[in-house]
């Protein structure tokens, strides 16, 4: 299942959980959350997406083997950097 989450700008008092259960099996998933000051006032400014439990299940899928190929991307190349003798 290649599931695409859509993520919408958003904002809150407090921080937020990077995931958060909600009724009828869904969850709130946030990301790229950081601090902002307004006018003397601390507020969260991130993305949020709503998504099934079988939707994040494959979001954290897509998430996880994304990772998994950037690393595999670094390792190839760090070995022929030093294959090459530039390191």
């Amino acid at each position: 299942m290649n599931y695409q989450a859509e993520f919408k700008l958003a904002e809150w008092n407090m921080k937020p959980s990077r995931v958060e259960a909600l009724k009828g099996k869904m969850v709130r998933v946030t990301r790229k959350v950081e601090a902002v000051e307004r006018d003397g006032v601390t507020v969260w400014c991130g993305e949020s997406a709503i998504m099934s439990e079988t939707q994040y299940a494959a979001y954290v899928g897509a998430q996880e083997s994304a990772a998994r190929r950037e690393a595999e991307v670094i390792d190839d190349y760090t070995l022929q950097l030093i294959e090459e003798g530039v390191i």
